[in-house]
């Protein structure tokens, strides 16, 4: 919630923060990556919602509405 605070946008914050304290919203955060181990702040892999046209991220694992490359070792 504090990346959110401190980083998101306006429109993340108005809807995500409450969303998070009632509930109603669901967030994720992939740990580990292959070359990167569990160093979160160097963490190659991307996610793009599934709704979105093109991305760089290439779209080889869904979570719902969210797409995410098959590289992750760990999802929470």
């Amino acid at each position: 919630m504090l990346v959110l605070r401190d980083f998101g946008s306006d429109a993340q914050r108005a809807t995500r923060i409450p969303g998070m304290l009632d509930e109603t919203v669901k967030l994720s955060f992939g740990l580990t990556a292959p070359e990167h181990g569990s160093d979160a702040t160097h963490m190659a892999t991307c996610a793009r919602t599934s709704t979105r046209g093109p991305s760089s991220c290439p779209p080889t694992y869904s979570l719902g509405p969210a797409m995410l490359p098959a590289s992750p070792r760990w999802l929470g």
